[in-house]
């Protein structure tokens, strides 16, 4: 068992993609590779193309495992790829990013590195942990999702109480840690939910 520790950039970047009529999702991996295992490099590509990733640059790893290795993860990565790039995405879950609930608690620091926005910001810190944990326990559930952000929501048709988007339907729309949304969005939750479609928050209502 491999533990990937992952901020689901890439599974924001794959939503993105399919919800806005983009072809593909690349990703520029393993350029701190000083410790790469073939185990690990493995589990991280898998991580990846699980999230959506079509095409992938190893960047440096060639350099750190031996030539049958990198054949090796060259071919795992490789099929991986190409069944990814077949495939399309489907689901009828939608998590809405709280970005707005991060601005409105976020008080920016005087000076300092990131841990000292991490001390000065714990709402902000909670906020994002929440909507991680989510993913987490969707991903781990082996329920896949897609990640909306409010104008992404808001663009969204409701028929059949389905939020319809990019030819996607969603049954289901998870807010995490959602304080904070513009009328409009909260205007279309409401519509959603009057159509029958569900909603389901995690943290703060």
């Amino acid at each position: 068992r491999v533990v990937v520790n992952e901020d689901f950039s890439c599974k924001m970047a794959a939503s993105v993609a399919h919800l806005t009529g983009k072809q593909g999702v690349f990703t520029e991996s393993f350029a701190l590779s000083q410790n790469a295992t073939l185990p690990r490099v493995k589990g991280v590509a898998a991580w990846q193309y699980a999230t959506g990733i079509t095409h992938m640059s190893t960047y440096s790893v060639q350099r750190r495992l031996t030539s049958e290795e990198y054949a090796s993860f060259s071919d795992f990565a490789g099929r991986l790829a190409l069944l990814c790039r077949r495939g399309q995405p489907v689901t009828d879950v939608a998590v809405l990013v709280p970005e707005a609930s991060v601005w409105a608690s976020y008080n920016p620091p005087d000076g300092g590195m990131f841990p000292h926005y991490i001390q000065t910001n714990p709402d902000a810190v909670h906020i994002d942990h929440v909507f991680r944990e989510t993913c987490h326990q969707l991903s781990a559930a082996q329920r896949d999702y897609e990640i909306l952000s409010e104008d992404l929501l808001q663009e969204a048709k409701i028929k059949d109480g389905t939020l319809q988007l990019a030819g996607q339907r969603f049954s289901f729309l998870v807010l995490p840690e959602v304080r904070m949304m513009h009328e409009t969005t909260l205007i279309k939750v409401k519509e959603f939910v009057e159509q029958g479609g569900y909603v389901a928050f995690v943290g703060s209502l």
